[in-house]
């Protein structure tokens, strides 16, 4: 018997178009994942795959004390645990790269995403202004049988949460939710990956309130409720988009001297909007990821560890007289263009 160990697998990504077109992953298809013709993804974890199969399973009177299969040695019928719909799932964590990020940023944002022209391609991110969805991806496992590899298709993104911390890369988790799922023969592809590496919490420069201050830790959960609508068909014929809503945490020493001691805790009493951005890189230059959001303190604790600590959790808001004025913006540079 052939032996599958896991850390044979690998995991890949790959733009299309609609939702129902099934990516080939071929190493000279013209298709988009991290980069062009490159689908691998560098995850941090093995996830699980959730195929999406329901049951419509109803007790029905047989005349019998326990539940019931086929009713007739030689029927086939199943009456009591039919196959039903349910959508896909899958959740990809990995250390942020700007070509890791900018497709699963583009299939939550969707219709408001913007590219620059020429290398290094910048991208602007902003919450959607309607309820078009103009890009789907299908994502894979390639397993220690290739010819069993595992693949969703018809995949939008339903939430991205960062985290980062002193001592570590930025990480993301992707969620992603698909219209089908089934195996795909791999045998012949080898995956491609692309050449960048992970953003690093110390090359981080962080804005809040316009000052540069210094920060323990920050986390950013966006998300969107995606229904998947398959009416009286077999699968999944479309999604429909909720809001964009984004909430997170950002922890400082409280002895920072200019946004520090109760000026934050009195910002929350107030219901000020702070405006905050933590950047990579340069603008305009390949590499380059800046997150910039309006936010709201929820709340105003102090931690102490081996320092005092205000962790502030916050949502981000949409607010007029802010420097941006959206809820939050997000521009990357990852030389690839991906004709959005």
């Amino acid at each position: 018997m052939t032996q599958a160990n896991r850390w044979q697998d690998e995991y890949a990504i790959s733009r299309t178009a609609t939702i129902s077109t099934a990516a080939t992953f071929g190493a000279a298809s013209g298709e988009i994942g991290p980069d062009l013709n490159k689908f691998g993804m560098y995850l941090t974890d093995h996830p699980d795959i959730d195929p999406g199969q329901a049951f419509i399973d109803k007790q029905k009177t047989a005349g019998i004390s326990t539940r019931l299969g086929r009713k007739g040695a030689s029927d086939t019928v199943v009456v009591e645990y039919r196959p039903g719909i349910r959508s896909p799932l899958v959740t990809f964590p990995f250390d942020v790269t700007p070509k890791q990020i900018a497709l699963p940023l583009w299939l939550l944002c969707q219709e408001n995403v913007t590219e620059a022209a020429g290398t290094p391609f910048a991208k602007v991110y902003k919450p959607a202004t309607t309820a078009a969805y103009e890009t789907y991806c299908s994502v894979l496992r390639k397993t220690g049988n290739p010819s069993k590899s595992q693949a969703i298709h018809g995949c939008v993104v339903s939430k991205i949460g960062f985290s980062t911390t002193e001592g570590e890369a930025l990480g993301a988790t992707v969620d992603f939710i698909g219209r089908t799922y089934g195996e795909l023969n791999m045998s012949a592809i080898a995956l491609a990956y692309p050449d960048s590496a992970p953003l690093l919490f110390q090359d981080c420069v962080v804005l809040l309130a316009g000052t540069t201050i210094n920060i323990n830790g920050w986390t950013l959960d966006l998300s969107i409720d995606h229904k998947p609508k398959h009416h009286n068909a077999q699968t999944v014929v479309k999604f429909i988009a909720g809001m964009l809503t984004g909430s997170g945490t950002i922890d400082f020493p409280l002895s920072n001297a200019t946004v520090g001691d109760s000026l934050q805790r009195d910002a929350f009493v107030a219901g000020t909007v702070q405006t905050l951005s933590l950047e990579w890189g340069t603008a305009g230059v390949e590499g380059h990821l800046k997150f910039e959001m309006n936010v709201r303190y929820s709340g105003a604790p102090i931690s102490a560890d081996d320092e005092l600590v205000s962790a502030l959790p916050y949502e981000i808001v949409w607010d007029a007289p802010k420097a941006i004025d959206e809820a939050i913006v997000i521009t990357l540079s990852d030389a690839v263009d991906r004709g959005i």
